[in-house]
């Protein structure tokens, strides 16, 4: 039976460590932030639909991207909650119909479609899969400017989108985590939550987020000397 999934991209964030401007409406290569990530997930064949998950003061600048842009797969563009976790959660109440949800950040525009691919073959079997890199330097746990201890390289990975999750488990982990008034940082967490197994498939060191407008500047560079194909 073909699984039905859902792609969440998420753009309701104020991005207030990048300044005033909002950070997915920035220029790369002519087009903004939050073309790419569409434009990729539009051309997995695996993913269904796809729900923009926007704030209120962008909401109709991102329906006419879409439709400037011909975005076929894009059902809506729904309003988010006050933290990123709320954004999820409203997803996924209102998009009850589907096996699976693969979760993005749209501000991630370097995403690339073997990656997405890559996440959804393993979160099938698995049914709860996250993306990510191994860290390169030495890690430090740090209080009030003073080292309390190394932590060890070999076991720490520097999490990423897209994750990908069976629908009634991630729906699950969010009712849970909303009845705790607990908030993580990534939907992974409130999985583990749940005591279920979480797995990662190694990401890609380029699928930066964009959260300061030096990322930005990065992402500019990269994309202008054709360093990603």
């Amino acid at each position: 039976m073909v699984k039905k999934i859902l792609g969440i991209i998420l753009a309701a964030g104020r991005g207030e460590r990048f300044g005033k401007e909002d950070k997915l409406l920035q220029d790369l290569m002519g087009k903004p932030v939050i073309y790419y990530p569409l434009f990729t997930l539009e051309k997995v064949d695996e993913i269904n639909e796809i729900v923009i998950v926007s704030n209120k003061e962008k909401k109709n600048l991102l329906k006419d991207l879409v439709k400037k842009w011909n975005f076929k797969k894009v059902r809506e563009i729904i309003e988010g909650g006050k933290e990123r976790q709320d954004s999820v959660y409203n997803a996924l109440k209102t998009f009850s119909s589907y096996d699976y949800v693969l979760i993005h950040d749209g501000a991630r525009p370097l995403i690339k479609e073997e990656l997405v691919k890559r996440v959804i073959q393993e979160g099938l079997e698995k049914k709860a899969i996250i993306s990510g890199i191994p860290v390169k330097d030495t890690i430090k746990l740090i209080s009030s400017m003073k080292v309390e201890k190394t932590l060890p390289r070999e076991k720490l990975w520097q999490i990423q989108t897209p994750q990908f999750f069976e629908y009634s488990l991630i729906l699950k982990a969010h009712e849970k985590a909303k009845e705790d008034n607990f908030y993580g940082t990534d939907d992974g967490v409130l999985v583990e939550r749940l005591n279920y197994p979480v797995y990662v498939v190694e990401g890609e060191w380029w699928n930066i987020k964009i959260t300061t407008k030096e990322d930005l500047f990065l992402v500019r560079w990269l994309m202008e000397r054709k360093f990603l194909k």
